[in-house]
């Protein structure tokens, strides 16, 4: 990483204002994010220099050709080094082309990544993406960029950076909060005996170890990014952990190893224990009190009756219910005027 007065700056602030930066260029030049030139500013110019470099090259080497025998070694090594010249040259554009896609991709998400990622290779790829470099650089079949540092960075390099950002687990968040919101539901029409804590607790616990990519393959990095974006980019992950006295770089550093016997023994039980407090529970309760509602008869609306003023515990009281009518009286017992 290249150390300098950017690097001193709080990096979530660094990161946002480079994001801001590239976000105006965008618009102020109306780029089209889908449907990016297959070079980035600034590669022809790399590739005609080099170019010529190269066809020099083969230029002596053709001459050279000229003056051997078909059944000599070299002449045999000259034909494969002239036709590796053009693999040289499909490098280059490949190399190109896979930042180009990086770039698109980043366009894509600017400001959506997880605040899990490292800050400063934001900012970094920012100002690759925005083309805030001095240019571009061949150097055999690698290309690369030279930073306003003049230090040169391959595309290989940026693009595995690129690659290594993690956006927000929207999916799994997502899931789980469809199943809370099943829970509900189910309590609401069958109260606490229409679940189970302990398999809701072991669903969860299978979803925060799963490494499967939806697509038939696996990847380790999926319960990582889940465990990293839940302490990142949930804002009850703070007060949580502070409340039940979690050691949170203890548990980031286990997480950050990768998802080993260390995060399905330590860390996985204790995001159970995160998610059905604070994601599962509150849907618990919501199901209950909708369950009370409905299954507690509604009370009619009686008036209350009046009763007899300092009357002992036991002695019954006067009312239309307890003292039939009297003809002559009301129902009260009183007079009444014919």
């Amino acid at each position: 990483m290249i150390s300098n007065t950017r690097d001193m700056l709080n990096p979530q602030d660094l990161a946002e204002a480079k994001q801001v930066g590239l976000r105006r260029k965008l618009e102020d030049a109306r780029t089209d994010i889908n449907a990016l030139p297959e070079l980035p500013e600034g590669a022809n110019n790399a590739v005609q220099q080099a170019g010529m470099e190269m066809k020099m090259e083969v230029t002596g080497l053709l001459k050279e050709l000229e003056t051997l025998n078909n059944k000599d070694p070299r002449y045999t090594d000259i034909k494969k080094e002239i036709s590796g010249k053009k693999n040289v040259m499909k490098a280059w554009q490949e190399g190109f082309g896979r930042f180009q896609a990086a770039k698109g991709e980043f366009f894509k998400n600017l400001f959506s990544y997880s605040k899990a990622n490292n800050q400063l290779h934001i900012a970094r790829l920012s100002d690759y993406f925005a083309d805030n470099h001095t240019g571009w650089q061949i150097k055999g079949k690698d290309v690369g960029l030279l930073t306003e540092e003049s230090v040169y960075v391959s595309v290989d390099e940026i693009v595995s950076l690129s690659n290594r950002l993690m956006l927000p687990a929207n999916k799994e968040k997502n899931l789980l909060m469809e199943q809370a919101f099943e829970i509900e539901n189910i309590v609401a029409k069958q109260g606490l005996h229409g679940i189970s804590t302990r398999q809701i607790e072991h669903k969860i616990y299978l979803q925060r170890t799963d490494t499967a990519d939806g697509e038939g393959g696996v990847d380790p990095e999926i319960p990582k990014e889940y465990a990293l974006s839940t302490m990142y980019d949930d804002p009850e992950w703070g007060r949580w952990a502070m409340e039940n006295e979690v050691d949170t770089m203890m548990i980031e550093e286990i997480v950050r190893k990768g998802a080993g016997t260390e995060f399905r023994d330590i860390v996985a039980p204790l995001l159970v224990q995160y998610d059905m407090q604070i994601k599962v529970q509150p849907s618990i309760d919501a199901g209950m009190q909708r369950y009370e509602t409905v299954s507690t008869p509604s009370q009619p609306n009686v008036p209350a009756q009046p009763q007899v003023p300092n009357a002992q515990p036991g002695e019954a009281q006067l009312t239309d219910q307890k003292l039939p009518p009297i003809k002559g009286k009301n129902s009260w017992g009183n007079l009444v005027n014919k």
